[in-house]
Parts: structure tokens; sequence; C-alpha cells
């Protein structure tokens, strides 16, 4: 960096020399506020009951063809989710922040690069760190935005995939009771009890 360097090149360079995106204290901090201690008491709460909604209506003998089914379509539908809302979450932040940096002054292009990068690469954790560095609060101003924006694109996203998947669900045909083969078939007369 040259003498007359911007005060916003500055905390920049700065930043990729002390920052490490995947540094476990900054997946540390970025994480903290999840609290996945709480997380499995929801989830297991939810998953035996949507396992017994589910069987209800499945006869006995394919109960266990029926669970495993269950179990596999709901584990497969959680990964996929994460993996599509997370991407959708990074590459809208990356575009909203670009966007939001090309009206910070007297940051160059190499630098709004550099801060796309960083809060990219690190989900928006990196983004305190900006505004910590010198001159660094109007990126981190325009980062905070972008952050906002994805968030909401992705929740307005999740929301919308949930709402399909009840429309979907109402639109099911319902389940027509069936004769199960083996089932004793019992005669409640009184005569049949005194037998």
């Amino acid at each position: 960096m040259g003498d007359g360097a911007s005060t916003c090149e500055q905390p920049l360079e700065t930043l990729l020399e002390k920052l490490d995106p995947s540094s476990s204290d900054l997946a540390r901090e970025a994480l903290g506020w999840i609290l996945p201690e709480r997380c499995p008491a929801g989830v297991g709460m939810a998953t035996a009951q949507l396992t017994n909604v589910i069987l209800v209506d499945v006869p006995v003998a394919q109960s266990g063809q029926a669970s495993g089914l269950q179990s596999t379509v709901r584990q497969l539908g959680a990964a996929l989710g994460v993996a599509v809302l997370g991407t959708l979450l990074v590459s809208t932040l990356g575009a909203a922040t670009a966007d939001n940096l090309s009206s910070v002054p007297g940051l160059n292009d190499p630098a709004q690069k550099q801060v796309v990068s960083i809060v990219k690469g690190s989900a928006g954790a990196a983004i305190p760190e900006i505004g910590r560095m010198p001159g660094g609060q109007p990126a981190q101003a325009a980062a905070e935005s972008a952050m906002v924006t994805a968030v909401r694109i992705t929740t307005l996203s999740a929301a919308g995939i949930i709402f399909l998947g009840l429309l979907v669900t109402i639109a099911l045909p319902p389940m027509k009771p069936q004769d199960e083969e083996g089932v004793v078939q019992v005669d409640p007369s009184p005569e049949a009890v005194l037998e």
C-alpha cells in the first residue's frame, strides 16, 4: 500500500491480513446466537409427532417401509433445504454487498471486491470486523444492509416453499380405509361373547 492510499483502502488491506474467515473464533462468534443446545429438543418433539401422524393410516404390515421412507424423505429434505437456502443466502449476500458498496464514496473497485469476498466467505460473520477498522463504517453499513436484504429474501423463499408444501398437502386425495389382510373380524354381538 502506497502513501496515497485512502482511508477506505487501508482497513480492507488490514482486514485481509488480520481476519481469517475460517478461524474457529470467528465461527464460534458467528454461530453462537443459534444456541445449538436448543435445536435438538424442538426437532425431536416435532419428529415423533410427525411420524405418528404419517403412519396412522398405514397398514401395520407396511409400517416399517413407510417409516423408513418417511425418515429418508425427511433427512433428504433437511439436507437439500439447508443447501438450497444457504446457497441462496450467501449468493444474495454477495450480490447485495457488491451493489451497496458501489455507492460508497472513495472505495475503489479492488477494495470493493475484497469486502465482498470477505463478507461472502464468512457468510456475513466478518461484518462487525469491517466496522472496527479505521474508515470501515461505510463499508460495514453497506454490508449490514446487504445482510438484511439477503436474510429477508431467504426467509421469504423458505416461507414460500412451506406454503407450496401446504397447498400440495391440501390437494392430496383423502385415503380410503382398506381392510388389512389377515385381520380377524370380531362379532360385537352379546351371543358371540357368551360362546
